[in-house]
C-alpha cells in the first residue's frame, strides 16, 4: 500500500490549506520523492479527488500564490507541478479549511510512464461513503483563473486589452477552457517568446481579426526573421484608449 507523503516541514501551513490544496501538494511531493514528475492534468486531478476542474484550477492557483507549488511547461504542452517545502512562514489566499480523513492514501505509486487513462484514484474505495468528508470537499469554492504563459506585466496588460477588444466588438466570450486554449496557441505560434506574443495580439487588434495568428510581414522569405512592431504595451494601450474613448 503506497501512501501520499506528508513531510513534517509542511505542518505549520496546514491551517491555511484546504483539503484539495493539501491533496494536490502531497501528490506532487510524492511524485518528486520517487524521482518522477507530477504531470497530471486538471481533468485527471478532478477525477482523482472527485471535485470539479474549477476547484482544481483555483487550488493550484492559490498554492502558487502562496509559494507552495511551482509549475513549468514541458515541450509547451505538459504542465509539471513541483511541490515547494518552505522554510519560513508564507501567507496563502483565504480558503475554507477542509479536513482530510485519516485513511487518505494513494491507491497506486505515481509513475510518469503510466497512460492518463490508467491513472488510479488517490482516494480509498470507502471515501465516498463518508458523507461528511464528501460534502466538505464538494463545497470547495474557487475562482475561475487561467494560467498565463508569460509573467511579464506588459504581456498581462496586452492580454487584458485583447479581452476588452473582443468585448467591445461583441465577439463570443471565451470560456475558461477556450481562453486557456487561446493562450496555449499564442505561446506556440510565438515560439515561447513574450515580445512576439505581444506583437501577435497587437496585429490581431490592428487588423480587426477574431483570432490570433503568426506575425505576417511583406516579402518575408525562408530563413528571414519576421519583423516585430517596436510598440510597447503601454503605447498600444494609449492607441486603443484613443480609439474607443
Amino acid at each position: 500500500m503506497n501512501y501520499l507523503q506528508l513531510p513534517i516541514e509542511i505542518l505549520p501551513h496546514l491551517s491555511r490549506m484546504s483539503g484539495v490544496m493539501l491533496a494536490i501538494w502531497c501528490d506532487a511531493y510524492t511524485w518528486e520523492q520517487q524521482g518522477k514528475q507530477a504531470y497530471r492534468t486538471n481533468a485527471q486531478l478532478a477525477v482523482m479527488l472527485n471535485v470539479s476542474e474549477k476547484s482544481i484550477s483555483g487550488a493550484i492557483s492559490n498554492l502558487n500564490k502562496g509559494g507552495l507549488v511551482k509549475w513549468t511547461m514541458a515541450n509547451g504542452r505538459q504542465r509539471i507541478l513541483t511541490a515547494v517545502v518552505p522554510n519560513h512562514p508564507v501567507e496563502l489566499p483565504p480558503s475554507r479549511p477542509t479536513s482530510i480523513p485519516s485513511n487518505f492514501y494513494a491507491a497506486s505509486r505515481p509513475t510518469s510512464t503510466l497512460p492518463p487513462a490508467e491513472l488510479l484514484p488517490c482516494l480509498p474505495s470507502n471515501f465516498h461513503q463518508d458523507k461528511k468528508v464528501n460534502k466538505s470537499v464538494s463545497r470547495e469554492v474557487s475562482r475561475e483563473e487561467v494560467v498565463l504563459p508569460f509573467v511579464g506585466d506588459e504581456f498581462k496588460e496586452m492580454w487584458a486589452i485583447w479581452i476588452q477588444e473582443r468585448k467591445e466588438r461583441k465577439l463570443k466570450k471565451y470560456t475558461l477552457r477556450g481562453e486557456q486554449a487561446a493562450l496555449h496557441k499564442l505561446q506556440t505560434i510565438s515560439n515561447d517568446e513574450e515580445r512576439t506574443a505581444i506583437a501577435i495580439i497587437q496585429q490581431s487588434i490592428a487588423n480587426g481579426w477574431q483570432g490570433l495568428f503568426p506575425i505576417k510581414t511583406p516579402n518575408s522569405g525562408r530563413g528571414q526573421q519576421d519583423r516585430q512592431p517596436n510598440v510597447t504595451a503601454e503605447e498600444f494601450a494609449n492607441l486603443v484608449t484613443k480609439k474607443y474613448w
